[in-house]
């Protein structure tokens, strides 16, 4: 796998948010203090899990393995600013949703063309979870094939993520997606992550939170 310098053609079209029609229960967070070094400090990272081999086999190439928040800690200011996102998403219902036990995973995802293993077909991170919360960051988009955003699938209309870096977007777990595929060289940098209340409280929760989009 070729070595790439990404952060020299790192982008970021913040504007095009503006006039962005999200569906319901989706939102975005900037999360512009996170600085290039920090950056390409996780990006590298990333391509070293990947050289070692510790990605999923059996799934789109390629997805790190483990909890990637915990791995090194490059990545402590992006779980900081996931934390607060999620914070900002459950607004007032957010005191109900912290404290209860949480379950968080999270992972990156990278590809590019002829990445190989690319499997077109939709996916959800939680069907039976209702408390579940999912989250998108763009690390990395590359420049000539900035079109390469999630889709996903909404009431039977296909919705793409805006292509902005940078940037949180939140959704219920729930919610059917593909990856986005990627027609250049230059790889595609994608960190995701999961947070539930622990299933042994899912019900004491839904009797006591004041939360209704999820």
């Amino acid at each position: 796998m070729k070595n790439i310098n990404p952060i020299s053609a790192m982008h970021d079209k913040s504007s095009s948010l503006k006039n962005v029609n999200y569906p319901q229960f989706f939102q975005h967070y900037a999360c512009n203090q996170i600085p290039n070094i920090q950056k390409l400090a996780m990006i590298t990272e990333i391509d070293n899990i990947i050289i070692k081999g510790d990605y999923y086999q059996d799934r789109p190439l390629y997805q790190t393995r483990g909890d990637i928040f915990s791995m090194n800690k490059c990545f402590l200011e992006l779980k900081k600013s996931y934390y607060d996102s999620i914070r900002n998403y459950l607004s007032s219902a957010v005191f109900n949703y912290f404290k209860y036990p949480l379950n968080i995973n999270s992972w990156a995802y990278i590809n590019w063309k002829n990445s190989g293993n690319y499997d077109n077909g939709y996916h959800c991170h939680s069907k039976d979870n209702p408390t579940a919360i999912s989250g998108i960051y763009y690390l990395h988009l590359p420049m000539t094939n900035a079109s390469a955003s999630t889709t996903f699938i909404i009431g039977g209309k296909l919705f793409k993520l805006p292509i902005v870096e940078n940037t949180w977007f939140l959704f219920p777990s729930s919610c059917f997606h593909r990856p986005g595929v990627c027609e250049s060289n230059s790889r595609r940098y994608v960190i995701s992550a999961d947070i539930s209340i622990n299933e042994a409280y899912i019900n004491s929760y839904l009797e006591d939170s004041q939360i209704a989009f999820i």
